[in-house]
C-alpha cells in the first residue's frame, strides 16, 4: 500500500509533533503508530524537496476527553521513533502562552497557517502555501453563523480565524498550525527583526458549502487552542 497525505502538524521538540485529534482516529479510537509516516522538512506534496526527514512513529497520544463527533479537545501528539535532526528545513515551533502577549507590537493578533490544503481547484495543493489571518472575537465567528460557531466555539477551549473573502483553512489544512511570529525585542515591528514562530493553534473545523462536504473559503476556520493544554503536553513531553 502507498503512502496518503491525511494532515499536518506541527514540530515541538526533537521527539514530538502536535497534531489533531481527529487526524490520528478513526471514531475517536487512536490509529495504530506503525500507520503513520511523518515527513519532516517537506515542501512538494509529491517528491523532489531538498532535504526531508521521513520519521516513524513510536506512539500516538489522543486527548483523553478527545470527542470525535463534536471535536471537543481536538488535539493529539505523535511520539517520533528517533529524533529529529534540526537544520535549514526543519525547526520546532515554540508553544504559545499567555505572557507571549506583551512581546507582539500590536493587539491584533496575525497568523500564518502553513499546509497542503484544498486551493481554488477544491484539490490538494502540490507545493506548500501560507495563508495569512488574523484571530478573530469569537462573537464575530458566531454572528456569521450561530448554529455552527456556537456548537464550535461553546468549550472556550478554540477560537476562529480569517477572512470572509476566500482565504482561510480548508480539508487537507486539519493539523497543521496557525503560527505567530514573535520578536525578540518586545513590542517590534521592524522588519526582519529576529524572533521565533508560536503556535497558537491548531487547524480543527470549518464551515463546509452548501453544494459540497468541503470547506467554505468564504468562512472563518476553527482552532484547537494551543494555550488551554500547555499542561496536557507537558506531561507528555517533558516527562
Amino acid at each position: 500500500m502507498g503512502l496518503r497525505y491525511t494532515c499536518g502538524g506541527t514540530l515541538i521538540s526533537k521527539f514530538f509533533v502536535l497534531t489533531a485529534a481527529h487526524c490520528t482516529t478513526v471514531r475517536g479510537v487512536a490509529i495504530l503508530p506503525e500507520i503513520f509516516s511523518v515527513f519532516l522538512g517537506k515542501y512538494n506534496l509529491f517528491g523532489g524537496d531538498v532535504s526531508v526527514q521521513e520519521k516513524e512513529v513510536y506512539k500516538v497520544y489522543v486527548h483523553d476527553e478527545f470527542t470525535y463527533r463534536t471535536l471537543d479537545n481536538d488535539i493529539s501528539l505523535l511520539k517520533l521513533k528517533t529524533e529529529a535532526v534540526y537544520d535549514n528545513y526543519v525547526q520546532p515551533a515554540c508553544l504559545w502562552f499567555n505572557n507571549v502577549y506583551d512581546q507582539l507590537p500590536s493587539s491584533q493578533i496575525q497568523g500564518t497557517v502553513p499546509g497542503w490544503g484544498f486551493d481554488i481547484t477544491d484539490s490538494l495543493s502540490p507545493t506548500l502555501h501560507a495563508a495569512s489571518m488574523p484571530l478573530v472575537p469569537d462573537r464575530t465567528c458566531e454572528l456569521t453563523n450561530p448554529l455552527f460557531y456556537v456548537q464550535a466555539l461553546r468549550t472556550a477551549k478554540k477560537f476562529c480565524a480569517g477572512y470572509t473573502n476566500g482565504t482561510s483553512a480548508c480539508n487537507g489544512d486539519s493539523g497543521g498550525g496557525f503560527h505567530v511570529f514573535v520578536p525578540d525585542l518586545a513590542k517590534s515591528n521592524i522588519p526582519d527583526v529576529p524572533g521565533a514562530w508560536y503556535i497558537r493553534g491548531i487547524v480543527s473545523t470549518s464551515l463546509s458549502r452548501t453544494d459540497a462536504a468541503i470547506c467554505n473559503p468564504k468562512a472563518y476556520a476553527v482552532f484547537t487552542d494551543v494555550e488551554k493544554y500547555l499542561d496536557w503536553i507537558n506531561i507528555y513531553v517533558y516527562s
